[in-house]
């Protein structure tokens, strides 16, 4: 068995009981039973939680990435239960620990906080000790949740959580990335509500999966949804989402991803419709079919 080298670099501040568990987590390459953690260490749940905690925090242990120095734990789920930690050790991270403060200060300002209470920062360490996102990212998705009017720590934990689960963000760069990604999935859906002149309703739920599919799945630029609602107009009389889907999958299956690429091959289809009549492949058949197998 062997211990990741950075571990000497901590060795100085671990306890015994810190030092025993990282060997028998080391032991089982990441994936152990809590009770025979415990049992074999010597030491109770809570000091063990709080052992992994601190290689956690010195990044020894990354929950939850396969490139870490040791393997992720057995299950996931566990970050979805809040730590608990007491008032001393809070009061001395956010004292002695300049990260961790300014996660604490940040916080206080962007949720429009007077103080922040013990359950404000239990919440944020639990953030940045257990689960061990890095400060500059937990600002960021404080930063998030306020923008979008929610300055609660339960929101924030849920959104950070759910981040980290559901699409593996762990950095900054990464969240980056996504919000980035979200701005143009927004984008696309207000230039659509205006386009259909939906206003500011809620969107169906079939509204939702297919703009979902369009904007965030793959990425269509506007102006081919725009286009397939144009020639679903032009057929139907009317906005059709399942018939702008069936174009737009159409589309997908030979690989058109752009607007020019899309115009010509409506109208490469059109002009040998008129000279190949029922010898050509049946467009509006293809897209009758295809709409009555969605949702």
């Amino acid at each position: 068995m062997l211990l990741p080298r950075s571990v000497l670099e901590h060795l100085k501040d671990a306890s015994a009981d810190e030092l025993r568990a990282l060997i028998y987590i080391c032991a089982f390459d990441g994936c152990y039973d809590d009770t025979d953690a415990c049992e074999t260490c010597g030491i109770t749940e809570s000091q063990l939680n709080s052992a992994v905690s601190f290689w956690r925090g010195t990044k020894v242990l990354r929950l939850g990435d396969s490139q870490g120095d040791i393997p992720q734990r057995a299950s996931l789920s566990k970050i979805r239960t809040m730590q608990e930690y007491d008032a001393e050790l809070l009061a001395d991270a956010k004292t002695n620990d300049s990260s961790f403060s300014g996660v604490c200060g940040f916080c206080q300002s962007a949720f429009e906080k007077h103080t922040l209470s013990r359950n404000d920062l239990n919440a944020l360490y639990y953030l940045y000790n257990f689960v061990g996102l890095p400060a500059e990212l937990i600002c960021a998705i404080i930063e998030y949740c306020a923008a979008k009017g929610k300055r609660s720590m339960q929101y924030l934990v849920k959104t950070a959580i759910g981040l980290y689960e559901e699409n593996d963000i762990d950095t900054y760069e990464k969240f980056e990335q996504y919000t980035e990604r979200r701005r143009t999935v927004d984008d696309g859906v207000s230039k659509l509500r205006k386009l259909l002149g939906i206003g500011d309703r809620a969107l169906t739920t079939n509204e939702s999966q297919f703009t979902e599919i369009w904007f965030a799945q793959r990425e269509y630029p506007f102006e081919l949804v725009r286009y397939a609602y144009e020639l679903t107009v032009d057929k139907l009389g009317k906005y059709n989402m399942k018939y702008m889907n069936a174009i737009l999958d159409r589309w997908h299956e030979e690989g058109i991803v752009t607007l020019e690429r899309a115009v010509a091959g409506t109208e490469a289809y059109r002009a040998s419709s008129k000279s190949d009549g029922n010898d050509t492949f049946d467009f509006d058949e293809f897209a009758k079919v295809a709409m009555e197998r969605k949702l």
